[in-house]
């Protein structure tokens, strides 16, 4: 498992991403209980009809979602450590089966079920043993708020210092819990030294080299450079500042020296946040990283550009 930033999210959340044309139909949207195709083949039935206004292009869906096949559970975001998800309406794109027409039809508080082929999104290496070629996925949509891009971000703001606040009372249940001391740096990250090392601290543009073991609170290994069940020791390095790493490591790694050992407690929003990394780290998730810095290399360069993986 790579310490990068995770961009994608896994193939059971496919239902999400599977296509982004706006529905085009004249009339309103009614209760209904049969099921109704739209203009890229998306099947659809309203469930909850709410009076109010559908989402317009550009604007946010806060979302409830279930994935099935059959009787089978694919993706819930009602299941401990999930929650409600954040979907843009955007412009169309002409794919089939496209799930952003059944979002234009909804407004706050609306529900609906859409049916799409198992095969237009899985393949022989993304399907479930349980879903076999020619089933149909049922996706469920509530739909809990619409919010424009304003409304959307100060949700979001507030959302992450909710989680924030809620990962902080972990961390510190855990240091007293373990009779640890641990000090606070950038982004809610504590560090835990056991040994100082000696030298300058390292700075943005400096190439730094450790060896790392990355569990979650309970202890269980995720990942390691030191452990060979991994299949990769070799040392790890990387540039300060160039955002390759989750940004709880190199807030961490900023506040060691050189020689210094030490453990990182990485609030969540500063490791892989609410989408995780499935099945080894849930969403929200809390993760410790036990750390050696072994070299660090190069001259401080505070305006290294910002290089996303």
């Amino acid at each position: 498992m790579s310490l990068k930033k995770q961009v994608k999210r896994t193939a059971f959340a496919l239902p999400l991403c599977i296509g982004a044309a706006l529905l085009i139909m004249s009339g309103c949207k009614s209760g209904m209980t049969s099921f109704k195709t739209t203009p890229s083949g998306l099947q659809y039935k309203i469930i909850d009809d709410e009076p109010g206004d559908t989402a317009k292009i550009g604007d946010y869906l806060k979302i409830q979602i279930i994935t099935r096949v059959h009787d089978t559970s694919i993706f819930d975001t009602h299941k401990p450590g999930l929650g409600p998800l954040w979907k843009q309406l955007v412009k169309p794109q002409g794919q089939r089966y496209d799930l952003m027409e059944g979002f234009a039809l909804l407004s706050k508080g609306d529900s609906a079920e859409f049916l799409i082929p198992s095969d237009s999104v899985m393949n022989n290496f993304n399907r479930p043993p349980f879903v076999e070629k020619g089933d149909m996925i049922h996706i469920y949509v509530k739909v809990l708020d619409i919010k424009n891009e304003q409304g959307y971000q100060s949700d979001l703001a507030k959302e992450k210092q909710g989680q924030l606040d809620k990962d902080e009372q972990i961390i510190k249940s855990y240091l007293d819990s373990t009779h640890l001391s641990g000090t606070p740096v950038e982004g809610g990250v504590y560090v835990v030294t056991q040994k100082e090392g000696s030298g300058p601290l390292p700075q943005d543009g400096q190439e730094v080299t450790v060896m790392y073991t990355g569990k979650t609170l309970d202890g269980k290994v995720f990942d390691s450079n030191e452990d060979t069940a991994f299949h990769h020791t070799q040392p790890l390095s990387f540039v300060l500042g160039q955002h390759r790493m989750i940004p709880g490591m190199e807030a961490g790694v900023k506040a060691l020296k050189k020689g210094a050992q030490a453990t990182l407690i990485i609030p969540s929003g500063e490791a892989y946040g609410p989408q995780g990394r499935m099945p080894a780290i849930k969403p929200n998730a809390v993760l410790l990283f036990d750390v050696k810095v072994t070299d660090i290399s190069g001259q401080p360069n505070p305006t290294t550009p910002q290089q996303k993986q």
